[in-house]
C-alpha cells in the first residue's frame, strides 16, 4: 500500500524488518509519534501501514497512530474507512478464532480416539495380567 502526501510532510526512514520483538515494535510506535510532532504524518503513517497486519497486542496503538496521521495529513475523510477496516479485521479475528476452537477440539477428540483404539489393540497382542 503506498503513501500519497505532500513531500514535506515524509522523512525517509529505510525499511523495517518484517519480524521485531514487541520492545522494538514500541520503539517504532514512539518513533513514529515523533515524527508525527515533527511534521511528519506521511512517515508516521507508513510506519503505521507497516505494523497494521502485526501483532495483536498494538493494534489499538498502530489504530490510534493511523487516525491521527490522517487528521495531521488532513485526511479526515479517511477515518470511517479505516473504522470499517478495523471493524472487519475484528470480526475475521473472533470468526478465526472459533474456527480455531473448533478445530483444537476435534484434534482433542481425535487423540481419545486413538489412545483407546491403541489401547485396544494392544490388549489384544499383550493381555493385561491380573493381579494375584
Amino acid at each position: 500500500m503506498g503513501i500519497l502526501a505532500p513531500k514535506e510532510t515524509y522523512k525517509k526512514i529505510g525499511l523495517i524488518p518484517y519480524q521485531l520483538e514487541d520492545i522494538q515494535i514500541e520503539k517504532y510506535i514512539s518513533i513514529a509519534y515523533e515524527f508525527l510532532k515533527d511534521g511528519h504524518p506521511a512517515t508516521s503513517l507508513q510506519i503505521a501501514q507497516n505494523f497494521w497486519a502485526g501483532k495483536k497486542n498494538f493494534r489499538t496503538q498502530v489504530n490510534d497512530l493511523l487516525k491521527k496521521s490522517y487528521e495531521v495529513l488532513g485526511r479526515k475523510k479517511l477515518i470511517p474507512l479505516l473504522e470499517v477496516a478495523i471493524a472487519s479485521r475484528e470480526v475475521f479475528d473472533k470468526a478465526n478464532q472459533e474456527r480455531e476452537k473448533r478445530l483444537f477440539l476435534r484434534i482433542e477428540e481425535f487423540k481419545v480416539g486413538m489412545k483407546v483404539r491403541l489401547t485396544s489393540s494392544l490388549e489384544r497382542f499383550y493381555p493385561l495380567k491380573e493381579k494375584v
